[in-house]
């Protein structure tokens, strides 16, 4: 844990912190776009889910 208290500021974060939470936000937003496009173009069949 880091000793400096303000948690707003990034240089109190180590790089590597910086870039998982830079990742999971990218593959949150990936993922909503796929389900976007998904549900847009109707590529989900019927037949998989029990509708």
């Amino acid at each position: 844990k880091l000793k400096r208290k303000d948690y707003i500021i990034a240089n109190n974060y180590r790089l590597i912190l910086l870039l998982l939470i830079l990742g999971k936000a990218l593959k949150l937003l990936v993922a909503e776009r796929i389900v976007y496009l998904v549900e847009e173009y109707n590529l989900f069949l019927k037949i998989y889910f029990s509708i």
